[in-house]
C-alpha cells in the first residue's frame, strides 16, 4: 500500500511549479461506495505519444482507478492537469479507495466488480531517451521522459465500457 501512495506522490512531486494551497479537504464519507463491489467493468489501453509520434504504451505500469469527488476532482484537475503543486501533499487515506491493477504487455487494463460511478483513471508513462551532452558532444547519456496518462469515465450496473487512457 505505501509502494501506491509513494507512486502517486512521486508523481505529483515530479511536476513542477510553485506551491498553491489545496482547496478541497479528504472526507472519507464521499468514499463509502467505492469498497463495495459493484457490477461494472472498465476496460481500456494507456499510452501517451511522443513528440516524434511515437506510441509508448503504459505496458507493466500501474492504472488507477479513483472515485469521483471534490477532492479527487481537485487533484485530478489542478495537479494532474493544470500542474500545480498543491499543499498539503495529496492525502494517503486516498490509496484505501483507490484500485491499482498493472496494464499488460500492450498497455491494456480491465477493472471488474467496479461500482456505478465516475472515476479518474492515471497511469504514468515513462521511458529513457538517450541524450548527447550539450557541452561534451562525445558524450551521450540516458533521461527519462513521460507523464501522466489520463483518462475520466461513468460506468452504470451492470455497465461495461472502455476508454483510452491518454494526454
Amino acid at each position: 500500500m505505501l509502494f501506491k501512495f509513494s507512486l502517486l506522490v512521486l508523481l505529483i512531486g515530479t511536476l513542477s511549479g510553485c506551491m498553491a494551497p489545496r482547496l478541497q479537504s479528504f472526507n472519507p464519507a464521499d468514499y463509502r461506495s467505492s469498497l463495495e463491489d459493484g457490477t461494472a467493468t472498465i476496460t481500456g489501453e494507456a499510452f501517451l505519444t511522443t513528440r516524434g509520434g511515437g506510441i509508448r504504451p503504459g505496458a507493466g505500469r500501474l492504472v488507477q482507478l479513483l472515485p469521483v469527488t471534490p477532492y479527487t476532482t481537485e487533484v485530478f484537475e489542478r495537479e494532474f492537469l493544470n500542474h500545480e503543486r498543491l499543499t498539503p501533499p495529496i492525502d494517503k487515506r486516498l490509496d484505501r479507495y483507490a484500485r491499482f491493477i498493472t496494464a499488460d504487455s500492450r498497455g491494456e487494463f480491465i477493472f471488474e466488480h467496479v461500482p456505478a460511478g465516475s472515476y479518474y483513471l492515471v497511469c504514468s508513462i515513462y521511458w529513457d531517451v538517450s541524450r548527447v551532452d550539450q557541452f561534451n558532444q562525445d558524450d551521450e547519456y540516458d533521461e527519462e521522459t513521460g507523464a501522466a496518462a489520463l483518462g475520466h469515465v461513468t460506468v452504470s450496473d451492470g455497465e461495461t465500457k472502455r476508454i483510452v487512457v491518454t494526454r
